[in-house]
C-alpha cells in the first residue's frame, strides 16, 4: 500500500466524512502487469484487441485516436486514457511522430473490489503540467529513456503505484466522484471483517456490530462499496485462501478451515467461482514444485 503525502490515514472516530476517493487511495492495492515507452516516427496503428487488465496511456508527443467500443477518444500531449479490460478497441496516430507511455495494471480494495468499477471515472483526462501526477509519469519516462540519475526499469511497480494513487486523487476533481463519501461505520465494519473472516459470520452478526438492522447495513454497504457485507467477506476469504494455497503449507482442507469453511465441497465450489479453477488446480498453477 502507498500512502500519499497529501493526507494521513483516516480516523474512523473523526467527525469529518472521509470521501470515497480518500478511502480508496489509502486502501487500494495496485498490481503492475507490464509497461512500455513507445516512440513512433512513421505513424502508428494498433489492430483491434481486448486486454485482460487496465491500460493507462499517457501521450507526450503527437496526436492519436483510441476507439473503444466505437467511442472515439483523441489523445494529444498530456492526455491520459484509461482503457478497461474487456471492450474491443483499436488505435491509430494522427501524426507521424508519437510518443506514449503505456502501463498495464489492476487496482483493487483488500476485499477484491475493482477500484475503477467502483469509481466509474471518465476514460480520458488531461494531466496538468508540473503536478505530482505529471512528475511521476515523466519520472517513469525518464527511466525508460535512461535520462534519470539512476535509471531502473525494474522499479516499474513502484512508479505504477505512485501514478495510480495520484491518478485516483485527480479523479476527485470529478464532481460526481468528489461528493461520494464513506460512512466511518463502513470502515469499522471492513476492519472487523478482515479481523474475523475465519469465524462463522452472518449478516445478523455484522448488523449487530453496527447497531443497525440487516436491511440497512446491507443497503449502506452496497451504496458505498458496490457489494453487500457478505459478498465482501467472501472476497476477503477467497483472497486469503489464494495466498494460503500459494504458500503450499496447509492441505486444501486446512486452507478452507483457515478461511472459515467447514464444508470442503462448498469451499471448493466458491473458490472455483471466484478464481476460475479449483483449489487444487490453483495450487498446481502457482506452485511449480507441487506434485502433479
Amino acid at each position: 500500500m502507498v500512502y500519499n503525502d497529501r493526507m494521513s490515514p483516516v480516523d474512523p472516530t473523526s467527525k469529518a466524512k472521509p470521501t470515497l476517493v480518500d478511502y480508496i487511495t489509502q486502501q487500494a492495492q495496485v498490481r503492475t502487469i507490464g509497461g512500455s515507452m513507445q516512440r513512433h516516427e512513421q505513424g502508428y496503428t494498433m489492430e483491434k484487441r481486448v486486454v485482460p487488465d487496465y491500460n493507462l496511456l499517457f501521450v507526450t508527443r503527437g496526436r492519436a485516436v483510441w476507439e473503444i467500443e466505437g467511442q472515439r477518444h483523441e489523445l494529444t500531449p498530456q492526455s491520459l486514457l484509461l482503457v478497461p479490460p474487456g471492450p474491443k478497441h483499436h488505435a491509430y496516430s494522427l501524426t507521424k511522430r508519437l510518443t506514449l507511455l503505456s502501463i498495464h495494471m489492476v487496482a483493487t480494495l483488500p476485499g477484491g473490489i475493482n477500484v475503477f468499477e467502483l469509481l466509474e471515472p471518465q476514460p480520458l483526462m488531461t494531466v496538468a503540467k508540473n503536478t505530482r501526477l505529471d512528475g511521476y509519469l515523466r519520472g517513469l519516462l525518464a527511466d525508460y529513456q535512461g535520462k534519470s540519475l539512476f535509471p531502473r526499469i525494474d522499479l516499474l511497480d513502484g512508479w505504477t503505484q505512485l501514478i495510480v494513487h495520484e491518478y485516483l486523487y485527480d479523479l476527485a476533481a470529478d464532481v460526481d466522484i468528489a461528493k461520494r463519501w464513506v460512512d466511518p461505520m463502513i470502515m469499522t465494519l471492513v476492519d472487523k471483517l478482515h479481523e474475523s473472516y475465519a469465524k462463522p459470520i452472518t449478516l445478523e452478526n455484522i448488523a449487530s456490530w453496527a447497531g443497525y438492522t440487516p436491511q440497512h447495513i446491507n443497503r449502506l454497504f452496497k451504496q458505498t462499496l458496490g457489494v453487500t457485507p457478505l459478498q465482501y467477506l467472501m472476497q476477503v476469504r477467497m483472497n486469503k485462501a489464494a495466498n494460503l494455497l500459494a504458500e503450499n503449507i496447509l492441505s486444501i482442507h486446512g486452507v478452507g478451515e483457515q478461511v472459515g469453511f467447514t464444508d470442503p465441497y462448498y469451499f471448493s465450489r466458491m473458490f472455483r467461482q471466484h478464481h476460475g479453477r479449483s483449489p487444487k488446480q490453483y495450487r498446481q498453477m502457482v506452485c511449480s514444485d507441487y506434485p502433479s
